[in-house]
């Protein structure tokens, strides 16, 4: 006699564990949500930390190196030498109704 009352105890003891474990506040749903979210970061983590050398790179590059110094120099801003002169094209542009012919 106790020994189904016990059972029917035990019983009643897993299926709130099973319910806890499936369709809790704390149970699988939440935890596939928080392992997503925790991908997507170490996605974005991995990505700044190559961000980072390339940019430690770029750096050590222009403190040391006069070649790329100069390279970047010329690139981005455009800077030429005492007897050379830039051309930079024009830039077309087109009203819709001409891209639309």
């Amino acid at each position: 006699m106790w020994s189904k009352g016990i059972l029917g105890v035990l019983l009643i003891v897993n299926v709130l564990l099973v319910w806890a474990i499936v369709g809790g506040r704390h149970g699988l749903h939440p935890y596939r949500q928080q392992q997503a979210a925790l991908s997507q970061v170490q996605s974005r983590l991995e990505q700044v930390r190559e961000d980072n050398i390339e940019l430690s790179r770029k750096i050590r590059l222009l403190k040391k190196d006069d070649q790329y110094k100069e390279q970047t120099v010329r690139t981005r801003l455009h800077y030429v030498h005492n007897n050379e002169i830039i051309y930079l094209p024009e830039r077309v542009q087109v009203s819709a109704r001409t891209a639309a012919q």
